[in-house]
């Protein structure tokens, strides 16, 4: 069970012909930072903003809104809670025990702020409500 992944649409192709208008080595530096910010999982932090993202990267939120749109192929938001999902498909596929979690206790542990974010942002992400992915994540581990 592979998380779904967003399918690039038109609109996405077209953000890889978008013209920034910002310097060749300043967008080099905020991916530099943004590449930081995912290998040490900022992106868990509770209510994670653009704002805040601007903040890490060192930049300001225009800048760092067209370098996640053009690099990355998502709105910013949409770029956050797609991290936050993976994240927890990731650790529910490794770790056993988090499977035994409330939707609640799995949102704080992806840094929601809200269990209704965490269930809506799960479901986008992977086409399932938590519990149905949890089911089948039992059902592959008792086929093995």
């Amino acid at each position: 069970m592979n998380s779904k992944k967003s399918t690039k649409t038109s609109a996405t192709l077209d953000n890889r012909n978008l013209k920034l208008d910002i310097k060749p080595e300043i967008i080099a530096l905020i991916l530099k930072n943004l590449q930081k910010f995912e290998s040490n999982k900022k992106y868990l932090e509770k209510d994670m903003s653009l704002h805040k993202i601007a903040i890490l990267l060192n930049t300001n939120t225009k800048y760092a809104s067209k370098v996640i749109l053009k690099y990355r192929y998502k709105k910013s938001i949409d770029y956050i809670n797609d991290l936050k999902i993976d994240f927890i498909v990731d650790t529910l596929k490794k770790d056993t025990k988090c499977r035994l979690y409330t939707y609640k206790a799995l949102g704080e542990e992806a840094g929601f702020g809200s269990t209704q974010n965490f269930t809506k942002a799960f479901n986008r992400r992977t086409g399932m409500p938590p519990t149905y992915f949890i089911e089948n994540l039992k059902k592959e581990q008792e086929l093995k």
